[in-house]
């Protein structure tokens, strides 16, 4: 059970660089999510740990036990570990989720950041190229406005290049 407790924990905290970001802009306040994002760097030492949380806690729920002194038509099977099966699979999708919900929500709360600005009408994210495409109305607003409302609202840097008129 502790090996579980310890996946799901180093998962939160392996995805918090974005996790944070997400929720506290959703509570409104960003600047708490900015600092979210300073546990990046963390990420690659956390989801070995995760992982290896997982393995042990894999280990110690399907590992054979001692035999079992059983009598005839005695249930030697303990219900306790099938329960402990059953929170490992439940902990082990939980634990997917949060590794994986960077990689999705972070689009997501760049598009956030973005839209909140007022002029802006459409925002792509590539998170492979690291980029937001912004359409907004020039007369509404600025490139660096909006790279400054992502930068508050969501901790990423974030620069204005040069603009490309469609």
């Amino acid at each position: 059970m502790k090996t579980i407790i310890g996946s799901i924990v180093a998962a939160t905290a392996a995805s918090a660089c974005c996790l944070g970001p997400v929720v506290f802009s959703l509570m409104g306040a960003g600047a708490l999510g900015a600092a979210a994002v300073r546990l990046e760097p963390l990420r690659p030492l956390l989801l070995p740990v995760t992982g290896a949380f997982l393995v042990a806690g894999f280990y110690t729920t399907y590992r054979r036990g001692p035999a079992q002194a059983c009598g005839p038509g005695e249930n030697c099977h303990p219900r306790a570990n099938k329960m402990a099966r059953t929170l490992l699979w439940i902990a082990t999708a939980v634990v997917v989720l949060l590794v994986t919900f960077p990689y999705y929500m972070c689009a997501v709360a760049v598009k956030m950041a973005a839209g909140k600005v007022d002029g802006v009408t459409n925002v792509d994210v590539s998170l492979e190229e690291k980029r937001a495409s912004v359409a907004y109305d020039p007369a509404k607003t600025t490139p660096r406005a909006i790279a400054e409302a992502i930068t508050k609202g969501t901790g990423f840097t974030a620069e204005p290049e040069a603009a490309v008129r469609n």
